[in-house]
């Protein structure tokens, strides 16, 4: 009917937790319609970290650059104390980008006020993370 393969079939229902998750992650906009697999980056926790951030910045109407993006990479990477070099690239801005279903987005109108408590909620989560817990 759909011109799909028993394999493919059966290999999405076998990750139907998996497409489940990162439906609910991702928010699921247009973001992710292209998405065609579900690879992790290197580090799953600079991933969480890094979209941890995003969302706090989204939420007190900062507007991010994708310099940003890549910067604050850089000092999660360090903070993590991750053993291996990366250099965040653009090409590691996008291809981070793409594999959360996300994208840079200009700020127009009024600005939202600053959540503190979304704040301190990401400062208690990174600390926790960062040691270990």
């Amino acid at each position: 009917m759909y011109n799909i393969g028993f394999s493919t079939v059966y290999d999405l229902k076998k990750q139907k937790g998996k497409l489940v998750q990162f439906v609910a992650d991702s928010g699921l906009g247009k973001e992710t319609g292209g998405r065609k697999t579900l690879k992790d980056g290197k580090s799953t926790d600079l991933d969480k970290v890094l979209i941890m951030w995003l969302k706090v910045r989204v939420r007190e109407g900062v507007e991010i650059s994708g310099n940003m993006d890549k910067e604050q990479a850089r000092i999660f990477h360090k903070e993590l104390g991750l053993p291996y070099q990366c250099d965040y690239s653009t090409g590691w801005l996008r291809r981070f980008m793409e594999r959360h279903g996300l994208r840079l987005r200009a700020v127009c109108g009024e600005k939202s006020a600053a959540d503190n408590e979304a704040a301190a909620a990401f400062a208690d989560e990174f600390t926790k993370l960062v040691s270990g817990e």
